[in-house]
């Protein structure tokens, strides 16, 4: 596995796809993009919300830093991985460390594992219905802000 800052430098870009949900017009956002080696990172201020979707060619920091000055700090939540990618173990991991550093409040999460998640973001809470690999059977859970 590569040193942390390699890794950063050589598979990470400046790429990643945010959407900012303002929930007094919209009372819900789906994504239609099931995350598997992915993380989603969603926050919710309550009022307002985003969601992200990042791939292990993302980077973190960079991630962390533009949403801090895009939204500001919120309660947030992390959601995908699959535990069998180890890209998608450490992306998950930085995320952990960097979200914090940039005031972000990690409420809970749903990652690694074998199974495909799709999110549902409201106001107060991520619905997460995961489809698991192995036992081809769907589950559904909800994590609180």
């Amino acid at each position: 596995m590569p040193e942390k800052d390699e890794y950063l430098t050589r598979y990470f870009d400046v790429m990643h796809q945010t959407t900012t949900i303002n929930f007094s017009r919209t009372p819900m956002f789906r994504d239609s993009v099931g995350a598997h080696s992915c993380v989603v990172v969603l926050t919710s201020s309550g009022i307002v919300g985003t969601h992200s979707h990042l791939t292990v060619s993302d980077d973190p920091n960079l991630f962390a830093r533009n949403l801090s000055e895009h939204t500001g700090p919120a309660p947030t939540i992390l959601v995908g991985g699959w535990g069998k990618h180890k890209y998608s173990r450490l992306l998950f991991e930085i995320l952990q460390t960097t979200l914090p550093e940039y005031g972000f409040t990690l409420s809970d999460h749903d990652v690694l594992g074998d199974s495909v998640r799709h999110t549902t973001l409201l106001y107060d809470r991520v619905v997460i219905n995961k489809l698991s690999i192995q036992n081809k059977s769907w589950e559904t859970n909800e994590l609180f802000f």
